[in-house]
């Protein structure tokens, strides 16, 4: 096992309050013809988020197969439900995680649906 830990950058318009869940996932991306598999994760409930302040995170990462392809994804549910839906904070874009060895002070901006 292996951390992974930085900060997700929440956008400066974004008014201050309690959100539902946050999920910050590794999931396992490496097949396009198959759904990808969350390797880890860390959830948390009922999580206040200040604009331009970033929220901290570390997660436990197993290590993979030269070959594999890993990526974070994160998503701040304003309800604390799974779905994404309007006014929920969540990544755009691919965040690769390397398959082995630590990483830290990863910088992951999110942006409101």
């Amino acid at each position: 096992m292996r951390t992974i830990e930085g900060s997700i950058e929440v956008p400066v318009g974004v008014a201050r309050r309690v959100y539902g869940r946050m999920v910050v996932e590794v999931r396992d991306v490496s097949r396009a013809d198959a759904p990808s598999l969350v390797v880890a994760e860390d959830a948390r409930d009922d999580v206040v988020v200040d604009p331009g302040e970033p929220l901290r995170f570390a997660l436990q990462v197993p290590d993979v197969e030269p070959g594999r392809s890993l990526s974070l994804r994160v998503h701040v549910s304003c309800d604390g439900s799974p779905g994404v839906k309007r006014g929920d904070l969540l990544t755009t874009a691919s965040h690769p995680i390397p398959p082995r060895g630590d990483r830290s002070s990863l910088r992951v901006p999110v942006k409101v649906v």
